[in-house]
């Protein structure tokens, strides 16, 4: 079981959002690898939205830095 008391790093939570929504993985094995709770992956990728929705800039940087990991 996950530890429900960790923190984590606001660049960790928008890696494992991304990978979820842009990067073709599921929760399930987003979960096992990072060993993170049943609704973590789902509750940062909400958040994700909500914030390049509210924030065009955040959505052109994670583009960006997309870009950059891709070359």
């Amino acid at each position: 079981m996950a530890n429900t008391n960790k923190k984590y790093e606001p660049e960790f939570k928008r890696k494992i959002a991304h990978l979820y929504l842009e990067g073709g993985r599921t929760i399930e094995s987003i979960n096992k690898e990072y060993h993170l709770g049943d609704g973590t992956v789902r509750i940062w990728a909400r958040k994700h939205q909500e914030e390049c929705a509210n924030s065009p800039s955040t959505k052109e940087e994670q583009d960006t830095l997309a870009e950059i990991r891709k070359n």
